[in-house]
């Protein structure tokens, strides 16, 4: 059987039906991050997020989200987040040396404007 493209509207269809994988994060997570590593294990692709609300996968189409979070806030009260996207030739190990140094800068001097 060859697959295809459902369109938007077949894909909703099945959304309404429960007729679509897929699988979130529980309330606890350690880091906000999903890869998705080539087979032989050299490329991958990543998504960040920091502070992490969630992550999601969509177990049909092999897509990976990650959202930021940036837990209560009061009207007129500001908060600060950031994505990242990585597609890059590395391990997961190199990988996540490198991402753990990107985030490794307070949130505030990565802002638009900043020195």
């Amino acid at each position: 059987m060859q697959s295809r493209t459902l369109t938007r509207r077949e894909w909703l269809g099945r959304v309404a039906a429960g007729g679509v994988s897929y699988s979130s994060t529980p309330e606890v997570r350690v880091e906000g991050w999903m890869a998705v590593q080539t087979r032989d294990g050299r490329h991958l692709l990543a998504t960040v997020s920091d502070p992490a609300l969630f992550m999601f996968q969509n177990l049909e189409y092999a897509c990976i989200h990650s959202a930021t979070g940036f837990g209560r806030l009061a009207p007129g009260e500001t908060g600060a987040g950031r994505n990242r996207v990585y597609f890059i030739a590395a391990t997961i190990e190199e990988w996540h040396q490198r991402m753990r140094r990107d985030l490794s800068a307070p949130l505030d001097s990565q802002r638009p404007g900043s020195p």
